[in-house]
């Protein structure tokens, strides 16, 4: 499994990164390399190209539904629509807490029906209760932080390169969820940021 850093800033873009958004690869057992999206945080559409096509995304994971963490998925919906080439694979599975289709729709005005249906595959978290993707199991945990579900990923990867274990934090606070998810991972992804009063 291989890590790259897309973007890493708190709350808002800055100079040099985006916001918050991780891509994580790995080959599976027929040698096939996967490619998944963890958040895709305000900037971030614009330097993932220097990393790889769109085309060749095969998931996005959302921990929450905060501009910095999710927003430019608005900005790849605009990306598959308009597409001049035609986009010519199928939508992109997106996983997040319920109501990122209403809250991606609202960004471009759109009606409930379609909406965003045609770029991407929906579905919502379920605590706990993993999901595939290709070579990579996705198990959420929910965590403290001031919004609706969010959530901490734990990523199980299981293939050509060998199994490991990848916990990415989300934004979170320190909490149960949160141990159970990092717990034996062999990299903990852990965003942290400053907060004016805290020690």
């Amino acid at each position: 499994m291989k890590l790259t850093i897309v973007g890493c800033t708190g709350s808002f873009a800055g100079p040099n990164s985006p916001a918050s958004c991780y891509l994580v690869s790995g080959e599976d057992a027929e040698g096939r390399t996967w490619r998944i999206l963890l958040d895709m945080g305000n900037g971030a559409l614009g330097v993932l190209q220097r990393h790889i096509d769109l085309h060749d995304i095969d998931a996005v994971l959302v921990s929450h539904l905060h501009p910095d963490h999710c927003i430019d998925l608005a900005g790849l919906h605009v990306a598959i629509k308009w597409d001049p080439r035609g986009w010519g694979r199928p939508q992109i599975p997106l996983w997040a807490p319920s109501g990122l289709h209403e809250y991606l729709s609202g960004t471009h005005g759109l009606p409930p029906e379609p909406g965003m249906h045609g770029e991407f595959d929906f579905h919502t978290w379920v605590p706990e209760e993993p999901v595939r993707v290709g070579p990579f199991a996705i198990t959420p945990f929910l965590v403290e932080h001031p919004t609706a579900e969010p959530y901490a990923l734990r990523i199980d990867y299981d293939g050509v390169m060998g199994p490991s274990t990848l916990t990415y934090s989300g934004d979170t606070d320190a909490c149960d969820g949160l141990v159970r998810a990092a717990r034996g991972a062999d990299v903990f992804l852990c965003e942290a940021a400053y907060h004016e009063g805290r020690d």
